[in-house]
């Protein structure tokens, strides 16, 4: 053999050795392993997954390291009130795009809310200085319960949470306003209810509160520019009263043992508190029971309105006749024939007396009368 096949033989022989040496040390490495959670089932988009689902809708897999791409959920408590943003298939395990780079306008809604949007107008929103978590008071017109025939402006909502402004949920940096067309806020599902029902109406007026401002004001309500009472006094002092819990039905009694299951205590304007409205005390003072003569609708105060009862009607003897006296009247009708009357027609009082009129006796021819 040539010395030059030779060492040919040799380096192939010394390269197989070696490769089958790595080859049986690599082979007796265990591969580095990781066990993220996986989806038992196909969890459709808009699933929120309760701390309680866990182990319903997940379980534990190995995968190797390298395998594991970037932004895969490791931990199976990271998912707990999460939803999902897009559907994630049986077997497969989960990431932050699965859930939405944000959690959007979620993030800041309470348990017991909802997120509900309206349009709005400059004008309407403070000039565009309504920004994402700014809190508003809302103001809508509204029939005057005291006059149906006015009309007043009254603030129905109140330290409301703005969660964002059109698209933006969250406050810009170095924005002092947003050109607003669309308000969203947090409300709770009865107060949705009333935000629907004023916005069918038209855009309510947004009154800009100053942050850690959360006092909630009592106010009369304006018919006026100088409000309610058309004056330039303007005050909400307030005075506790009763009022009734709910609807109370005419024939219902009353005493100072049971008042306070029909009647609870709550402040109200003194200048909404109508005159002869029964206080606690007068509640406490009494010696015999009341009854209502009329139906107290729930939320009103008790009058004396309530308890009067109603005058006993007169017997119905006919429409009752007045005699104005007049002075008579006379009036006299000659009916007459060429020169001579004919007929006489008296009318007197309403009455008509006729007669014919005596026809005269020509003259004679003498000159005489005749006869």
């Amino acid at each position: 053999m040539k010395p030059r096949t030779l060492i040919l033989l040799m380096v192939a022989v010394g390269c197989g050795l070696v490769a089958a040496f790595l080859t049986s040390q690599l082979a007796g490495q265990k591969a580095d392993m990781d066990e993220i959670p996986v989806a038992k089932m196909d969890l459709p988009q808009g699933t929120f997954i309760k701390p309680t689902d866990l182990e319903l809708m997940f379980e534990k897999k190995r995968f190797e390291k390298t395998s594991i791409l970037p932004g895969t959920i490791r931990n199976v408590q990271e998912l707990q009130g999460k939803a999902l943003q897009r559907t994630v298939g049986a077997g497969r395990p989960v990431s932050t795009q699965d859930l939405g780079l944000s959690e959007g306008l979620t993030k800041s809604l309470q348990p017991g809310y909802r997120a509900m949007t309206i349009r709005v107008a400059v004008d309407t929103a403070v000039a565009g200085f309504i920004l994402p978590g700014a809190k508003v008071d809302l103001i809508t017109q509204v029939v005057n319960p005291k006059d149906p025939r006015q009309t007043m402006s009254k603030i129905f909502m109140q330290n409301m949470l703005v969660l964002a402004v059109n698209t933006e949920d969250v406050r810009p940096e170095n924005a002092k306003a947003i050109q607003p067309a669309l308000i969203t806020f947090a409300v709770k599902p009865e107060e949705a209810e009333k935000m629907a029902r004023v916005i069918s109406g038209g855009t309510p007026y947004m009154i800009l509160r100053k942050p850690g401002d959360d006092a909630k004001v009592i106010t009369p309500g304006a018919v006026t520019p100088f409000g309610q009472l058309n004056t330039d006094e303007t005050s909400s002092e307030t005075k506790e009263v009763p009022v009734a819990r709910a609807n109370i039905l005419r024939g219902t009694k009353i005493d100072k043992d049971t008042w306070q299951s029909l009647f609870e205590m709550k402040p109200q304007l003194l200048s909404n508190i109508p005159e002869g409205a029964r206080t606690e005390v007068d509640f406490q003072k009494l010696t015999s029971p009341i009854e209502l003569t009329r139906d107290l609708a729930a939320g009103n105060i008790l009058t004396p309105f309530f308890l009067a009862k109603d005058e006993p009607k007169k017997k119905d003897d006919g429409p009752e006749v007045v005699v104005v006296p007049t002075a008579p009247k006379f009036h006299i009708l000659r009916i007459y024939q060429g020169s001579q009357p004919v007929q006489r027609h008296e009318f007197k009082d309403g009455i008509a007396e006729s007669a014919p009129m005596p026809v005269p006796t020509p003259p004679a021819k003498d000159g005489s009368e005749g006869k």
